[in-house]
Parts: C-alpha cells; structure tokens; sequence
C-alpha cells in the first residue's frame, strides 16, 4: 500500500514542507509523488506551466470557480457547456454573493458588451456540449487580456494536446481525466492545467480545503494510460472516418453535429483550430415521434446507452431520456455518440438495424 503521509528527521525540514506543501510531499492530500508526476505530463501536453489533479473532472471546476471566485465578482460562459458546470453555477455560486451572465455562443465575439467592473472570469467549452459548435475566441482572449479577467476552458472533450498555437492562450485549461485520458472509462480524475501563481491559490483553497484529491492508484493508472494516447487518438480518427461517412449517408438523419469533415475522398480536412479528430459526435435524426425513437435507442446491441465517453464500449446518450411527457416542442431527436475500443463497422451496423425503427 503507497504511505500516505512523509515522515522528516528535524523541525527545519519539516517547518519547510509545511511552507511548501504545494511542492513538498506532506500528506496526499498535497503534493504526492505518483500524483505529481501526472500532473506534469498533462501540463506538458497543454503546454502549461504545471497542473494539479482531483478525484472527478467536477471536482477540478468547483476547485477553480471556489478558490479563484469570492463575493460580487462575475462570471461570463455561455450556454452550451457541461451540464454538471451549469449546476455548480446556477445552484450554487449564489451561495457565495458570486453574480454570473449567460451568453448565446453567437455572441462571444461581442462579449465585451457583457464585460462588468467585477467580471474576473470566462468560462468556456469548445467546442461547446453536446452540438460540437466551434466557438470564435479571439476576440474573448483580447478582451480578456485588456481587463484581466482569466479565461478557463474545459477541455476534456478534445483531450490534451489538440490546440493549436493560437488557441493556448488560456489561463486554465480543465479535463475530465475519465474520458480520453482514462481511455477505458475505469477511473475517475479531473486536471486544472495553469501557471505556478494560479496552482498556489488552487491547491490551497481548492484542493487542500475542499479535499477532492486524486489517489495515487488513479495517477499511476492514467499515466500509464497515456502511454498509448497518441495511438489512440490515430485510431479513433480511423473508425471516426467510416462513422461519419455513413451517418453523412442515411436518409434517417437531418444533421450531424461534428468539428471535421471529409473532403470528396473521405480524407479529413485540416481543422484550423484542432490537430486531430476524437471519437464523440452527435446527430439529429429525422423523426418526432417519441415511441419510434425510443424503439430505436432500445434496440441497440454493440451501442450501450450511459453517460461519459472515451471508454472501451461505443456509447449513446439520446435526448429523448431527458423529454417530459407532458411537455410539448422539447428537443427528442439529438442522439449523443461515441466511438469505443470496437470497429466502426459493429457501431454502424448497430445503427443501421436500429434505423428501421424510425
């Protein structure tokens, strides 16, 4: 079993820990080693300074909005961003005096129209959840650095090392380190990639007082899971391709929601932000009936229906599992899916049964 706490031969040594504790290995709840070592390389793929890490991805944003936000500041995202974020921010920042603004991802780049005396942060998702919309940001990281207020991008979606140059110019970049770090949706972790000044604050106030931390059994597994990453964001661009070639194909849907596309010989596009494809996308299918649609989402094998992604199994989240019945114009035609360890032609011909049903 990994020690848990450091042990130190003379008052000195360890009156100098405990000042350093954010570097220094005291308890594990700190600095541990095994804990550490990942924290640097996701840093490193980011392009970032250092890192800390948490036991979930939700753990890393309430450690970022509690210990960087107080009383009276504000707070701009838009509104397509993770749900559980949407949580923290509408439930609870409230609690706390912080005040907030919603914008349409339309309206990012007129965002300093929403900038107040107060505004200290921007939260952003992109591309944004669930629709895969791209958002323009030059425009937020220019006003941001007129009025220094921080920029922060959850970016578990895209995974690390995606961003091109002109767009690592945050000051905090977040992931769910259970998505496409894990690889294999076994273990849970979140990551706030920063500089050393915003690491100080966050491990004092965010990971130290509110105690989210990652174990040391959970920093080995994911770095040895990175091992491989690379190989595996090759080959999710490989099963991607035939994914996307066929939904781009079937009379069964209206629009899929995707940052790349092919080009006339199914070869990717250069994206001018991202360096390479990941295996989450979503689509709408051309069908308004509630029970036909709940008929095809039943109906599938390979398909699993759960939450997450980057896992071994290829999954689905569709939108008609949040429809209430006795709500008319809610949106029940959006399917969330994600590719997993199996070859896009068992996804495809998962789909390809479960159409008839429309």
């Amino acid at each position: 079993m990994k020690k848990i706490k450091n042990f130190f031969k003379n008052v000195d040594d360890f009156r100098n820990a405990i000042a350093n504790e954010d570097k220094v290995f005291v308890y594990a709840r700190g600095a541990e080693p095994s804990v550490e070592k990942f924290n640097q390389l996701l840093a490193d793929y980011e392009g970032m300074e250092t890192a800390l890490s948490f036991s979930s991805g939700v753990a890393a944003i309430s450690a970022v909005f509690f210990s960087l936000l107080k009383k009276d500041d504000h707070l701009i995202f838009h509104r397509h961003i993770y749900s559980w974020a949407r949580h923290l921010i509408f439930n609870h920042c409230h609690k706390f005096g912080i005040k907030y603004t919603e914008i349409d991802e339309s309206e990012l780049p007129n965002i300093q129209k929403y900038i107040l005396p107060a505004t200290k942060m921007i939260y952003l998702e992109n591309p944004s959840f669930y629709l895969f919309e791209v958002l323009e940001l030059q425009n937020v990281f220019t006003i941001a650095k007129q009025n220094n207020i921080l920029t922060v991008l959850d970016n578990s979606y895209l995974g690390p090392g995606n961003l091109k140059p002109h767009l690592q110019k945050f000051d905090i970049i977040l992931h769910s380190a259970t998505k496409i770090i894990c690889g294999k949706g076994d273990a849970m972790g979140g990551v706030v990639c920063t500089n050393a000044q915003l690491r100080k604050i966050i491990f004092k106030e965010g990971l130290m007082s509110l105690g989210a931390v990652m174990t040391s059994q959970v920093a080995e597994l994911l770095t040895l899971r990175m091992e491989d990453y690379r190989e595996r964001t090759q080959r999710i661009s490989l099963e991607m391709k035939k994914l996307l070639k066929f939904l781009n194909t079937q009379s069964q849907v209206k629009q899929v929601n995707y940052p790349w596309i092919l080009d006339k010989n199914d070869n990717w596009i250069e994206h001018k932000d991202f360096y390479f494809p990941v295996g989450l996308l979503s689509f709408v299918i051309d069908c308004k009936d509630r029970n036909r649609i709940e008929k095809m989402v039943n109906s599938f094998e390979t398909i699993k229906m759960g939450v997450s992604y980057g896992a071994k199994e290829a999954l689905a989240i569709p939108s008609v599992l949040f429809a209430k019945p006795d709500e008319s114009n809610q949106s029940i035609d959006l399917v969330r899916l994600s590719i997993g360890e199996e070859k896009a032609e068992k996804v495809i011909e998962d789909l390809e049964k479960s159409f008839k049903f429309l």
